[in-house]
């Protein structure tokens, strides 16, 4: 974190999350590409949304 702001980049603020999913940080480059640097791994991710789903969740 503390590169990415010395870099001067802007910090975004992240989206909801499904417990379990893992965290994001998200910033635009110089030439205004959004990126996303997660701490997790796809499959701990997707079964997250499967638990979320399996448990009566939802985009509500």
């Amino acid at each position: 974190m503390e590169k990415i702001l010395g870099l001067g980049l802007e910090v975004k603020p992240g989206r909801k999350r499904v417990p379990g999913e893992g965290k994001s940080l998200y910033f635009y480059d110089y030439d205004n590409h959004l990126f996303e640097l997660h701490a997790g791994s796809l499959s701990n991710r997707l079964d997250a949304y499967k638990s979320k789903t399996k448990n009566g969740g939802g985009d509500k």
